[in-house]
């Protein structure tokens, strides 16, 4: 009998759709290449003795549909209760218009990191509506435009503590005993191997010493109960260290702002603004300070400056900071944030204005009261005190049956384990939700006090106004809002307009196959402690993923918990220090990384507690492995582990990474692999048979989730058996790996699978590839890559190469020596690629003045040699300068990029014509991205940091 699948093959495949060259393309690149075909490219660009003789064993490619159907059956077998767990996350209403316009929109979900400022305008302003919003609410003066979820700000808030103290000794941080718990978990992870001392206590009765440098606070606090914590930052303040304040964002509607109190750090969440809860993520936390702190902030900061012209523009600020270039000595290893949730976030301001926010923070403290009177009457122990969402009740009949009956009625309760339990509300309860809720306690619907309204919050009643902008008043409308956020799009360049090729970003195809399922109810409206048994379809999602990534990198364990890249550097490298440390090897704390690594690694390394040590490059581009075996052999008894990127960072395949991991384990280390450049490896080889121990993946590069503007993403990692045990723990759900979680590092995250709703994108993509599929992807990385050093290397010189003189999947452009013969550097490339409708590559990383292009399998040939030609015609445009046809300082590219205002005014006394500046190519007039701006002042930015919205007239002629 004919099996089933192949009776009747379908001519249509998913591999098809997600690969961008068509055999005749692909075809014609490889000929270019001297190659007849991607197998022949593999061996001649690999070297063999790291080729992998394995085949993935991934699941048989399935269609779109197929797959569609697998994660929507997964879907329905998770149980969307009633939840009122609350610890941070509550349900929420995601205006439509905002769900489908941003969150499924690829004009906003494909658009990178706004480091190109020029064509980031639209992001730009969304992130400073959500900077103003986060900073009218705490009453502080700098914010940052997102961090990754509420723990992890937490634990930077107390970094930032620590780092300003004008005691370095000082190690003592104190934690109120009513921050919630998985919070105070994250903070134990993050603080034990820098030596800072946990203390945890009720922060009204603790006396501060000078061991103390800083406190956190939870406002209102996690049982729900909102004391005024003015007292306790003053006796801080007065012993001389920082507080902390982790605040409901909802909640500051209507209390006092914390900055108002004294507060110098305020964090938290800002989910419960239209962001679904995703069972945990990806949600964007947010982060406030004073300003003696603007420079100790993490993550991104959106300020005001100006452009060429002198009109206002915005770009990310202080960008000195940041670990590209304080590598260890970076405040922070955070690189990805949640960019786009913290976009969906300030639109849900804009959508509700402060009034509109106001009245739901103010029906929700009425239906809390409502429940609170009702549960006291019955005869229920209800707790004292103010409150704002949250009800702590000890029930009559005992928290077991009243939790069984809960459940029974389809409701998740909060079980704080003594006897008591708890109900948080949100915007989403209606009549009937609390009369089903009052009725699990014992009740009758009919005895609630519908008409009962909170108490006055008295001094802690909010007396200041918040939102007063124009921007949080002008589009309350659909309409109006609609147009808004399409008009902030159409000022950003995206993968809807053309490729962006920057290297080490990997930025590919976003299927839309993929992100439909974030949609579903099934995954988006899960909370993240809801029992594991309602939660099976992801429990199966996330053992199929688990198991296909660990084949994939040729390790034996996984764990989805780390949030982005940079916590996955970080989590490796804590599993690391455990094993060292089970084996009683602390002393083991040297991290060695080649001088070409990402700023992350370092940065990872310092958080950490361990100590760089800088391993050189040769005039290839390779790991120096003399240099590596000297310092291995000079710190053999306090070696950790090696980092390393692998293919390097330089873009070529090292034929020595088996020769670099034995040296490393020679000498007692384990070693680190770097997965920012997985998408050369897939399928062709893998981490762990290389020798590596540990790599962490970025799930928002090779694995198709999308870069969200700078956010959301994913970094979970896969370990070598031996390692297992020491893979993250979390204190509310159970989710070690390997069951046991004795051994296990503290959470890394705030959530037990980090950003869980967002792994079905990955999930879709490995499916629907299938093994052959992911590997075929990987060649055509490979070979579109090179396709484009060839066309390249007579106009820009390729830097490094590997064998037979071919690259991996990214190439680095040497742009260096036209500085002295026409006076254009790296940047002013970059910025005349936007008049030819394309983002720059990666400039100046990691070598200074130098582009790192990566097109990655999904672009198809015909964008590719449209790419290439701007880049030669812009060559031959330096060539003018070089021959004096343009001077130096007053060119095509010294001038870019070229607006449509400054293409249309009356004047015009440019050495170069109109059509040359806004017309350089034929593709461009049919069809132009206009950038918005001209170029960008960084310096007028940094001397006079605004991160909040500023009056309207300064957007005025």
């Amino acid at each position: 009998m004919a099996n089933a699948s192949s009776a009747f093959p379908r001519h249509d495949q998913f591999l098809d759709r997600h690969i961008g060259p068509s055999a005749k393309e692909l075809g014609q690149i490889l000929h270019s290449l001297d190659c007849r075909t991607l197998e022949d490219l593999t061996e001649k660009a690999i070297p063999g003795s790291i080729r992998w003789q394995t085949e993935l064993t991934t699941t048989p490619a399935m269609t779109e549909r197929a797959a569609l159907k697998e994660l929507t059956d997964f879907a329905a077998e998770n149980r969307v209760m009633r939840s009122y767990i609350g610890m941070g996350y509550h349900d929420t209403v995601t205006p439509a218009v905002i769900q489908r316009s941003i969150l499924e929109n690829p004009g906003w979900y494909t658009q990178y990191t706004p480091y190109q400022a020029e064509i980031s305008q639209g992001r730009l302003e969304a992130l400073l509506n959500f900077q103003t919003l986060i900073l009218d609410l705490t009453g502080l003066e700098v914010a940052n435009s997102s961090l990754l979820d509420e723990a992890t700000a937490a634990a930077e808030g107390m970094a930032m503590c620590h780092r300003l103290h004008k005691s370095k000794t000082v190690d003592t941080f104190f934690v109120h005993d009513n921050v919630h718990p998985q919070t105070l978990a994250v903070l134990r992870t993050r603080a034990e191997p820098l030596g800072i001392q946990i203390e945890v206590g009720d922060h009204r009765s603790v006396k501060f010493t000078d061991r103390h440098f800083g406190l956190l606070l939870q406002y209102p606090g996690s049982n729900g109960v909102i004391d005024d914590p003015t007292p306790t930052i003053e006796r801080m303040h007065a012993a001389g260290g920082f507080v902390v304040v982790a605040a409901d964002l909802l909640s500051l509607t209507v209390l006092k702002p914390p900055g108002e109190m004294g507060a110098d750090i305020v964090c938290g969440n800002s989910q419960r603004f239209g962001v679904p809860l995703g069972y945990g993520g990806p949600h964007a936390a947010y982060m406030t300070a004073n300003k003696a702190f603007q420079r100790q902030m993490p993550g991104r900061i959106v300020g005001m400056t100006i452009d060429k012209t002198g009109r206002p523009a915005l770009r990310l600020a202080l960008g000195t900071r940041e670990q590209h270039i304080r590598r260890e000595k970076a405040t922070s290893n955070i690189c990805t944030a949640q960019v786009l949730l913290a976009i969906m976030a300030s639109m849900y301001a804009v959508y509700h204005g402060p009034d509109g926010l106001r009245a739901i923070a103010k029906r929700i403290r009425n239906q809390t009261e409502c429940l609170a009177t009702a549960l006291a009457a019955a005869g229920h122990k209800v707790q004292d005190g103010a409150r704002f969402d949250t009800v702590r009740v000890w029930p009559k009949e005992g928290s077991e049956a009243t939790l069984k009956a809960a459940v029974a009625a389809g409701i998740n309760l909060r079980d704080f384990g003594d006897g008591s339990v708890g109900a948080s509300l949100d915007e989403t309860v209606e009549l009937e939700d609390l009369q089903k809720l009052f009725v699990v306690f014992g009740g009758s619907p009919l005895q609630l006090p519908i008409d009962k309204q909170a108490p006055t919050l008295a001094a802690l009643a909010r007396k200041t106004p918040y939102l007063q902008h124009p921007t949080f008043h002008s589009y309350r409308s659909e309409t109006e809002l609609l147009r808004y956020i399409y008009r902030l799009q159409a000022k950003d360049l995206s993968l809807t307009t053309s490729m962006i090729p920057l290297g080490s970003c990997t930025m590919k195809l976003n299927a839309t196959t993929e992100m439909y399922p974030v949609s579903l109810p099934g995954f988006a409206k899960i909370h993240p402690f809801a029992p594991l048994d309602q939660t099976t379809g992801y429990q199966k999602m996330f053992d199929n993923l688990s198991r296909w990534l660990c084949d994939i990198t040729g390790f034996a364990a996984c764990s989805l918990q780390p949030n982005a890249g940079s916590q996955g550097e970080y989590s490796g490298l804590l599993t690391i220090r455990a094993f060292h440390c089970k084996n009683g090897q602390e002393q083991r704390n040297v991290c060695i990384i080649p001088q070409s690594a990402h700023g992350t690694n370092p940065a990872s390394a310092s958080m950490c507690g361990m100590k760089v040590v800088v391993v050189a490059c040769d005039d290839n581009g390779n790991i120096d492995i003399e240099d590596l075996r000297s310092k291995a052999e000079q710190h053999h008894e306090q070696l950790s582990a090696l980092m390393v990127t692998y293919p390097s960072t330089h873009g070529v395949f090292e034929e020595g990474i088996r020769e670099i991991c034995q040296i490393v384990h020679d000498h007692g280390g384990q070693v680190y692999m770097d997965g920012a450049n997985m998408n050369a490896q897939v399928g062709l080889m893998a981490p762990g048979e290389l020798g590596a121990d540990v790599c962490h993946l970025n799930l928002h590069k090779t694995f198709c989730i999308p870069h969200g503007g700078g956010g959301p993403g994913m970094g979970p990692i896969c370990v070598a058996k031996h390692l297992a045990p020491f893979l993250p723990s979390h204190p509310v759900i159970p989710c070690q790996p390997t069951g046991d979680d004795s051994q296990a590092i503290g959470p890394v995250s705030a959530a037990p699978w980090g950003s869980a709703s967002i792994l079905t994108i990955s999930y879709a993509y490995i499916a629907m590839m299938g093994p052959d599929g992911l590997r075929r992807a990987t060649q055509v990385a490979i070979a579109n890559a090179n396709y484009i050093a060839k066309r390249l290397a007579g106009h820009f010189p390729v830097l490094y190469t590997g064998q037979n003189e071919l690259v991996a999947h990214e190439c680095i452009v040497d742009v260096r020596q036209l500085k002295a013969t026409s006076g254009v550097d790296v940047g002013d490339i970059a910025k005349r690629l936007m008049d030819y409708g394309f983002h720059a590559p990666t400039i100046s990383f990691p070598v200074a003045g130098t582009m790192m292009i990566e097109p990655t399998e999904s672009e198809g040939k015909t964008e590719i040699d449209r790419f290439c030609d701007a880049l030669i015609s812009i060559r031959n445009e330096i060539r003018d300068i070089e021959s004096g046809k343009y001077p130096k300082d007053n060119n095509p590219l010294k001038n870019a990029p070229h607006t449509a205002e400054l293409a249309t005014s009356e004047a015009w006394d440019q050495p170069y014509s109109r059509e040359v500046a806004v017309f350089p190519a034929s593709w461009t007039k049919v069809h132009k991205f206009w950038p918005p701006i001209s170029r960008v002042n960084d310096v007028h930015g940094d001397r006079n940091l605004v991160c909040s919205c500023p009056p309207i007239d300064a957007y005025e002629d």
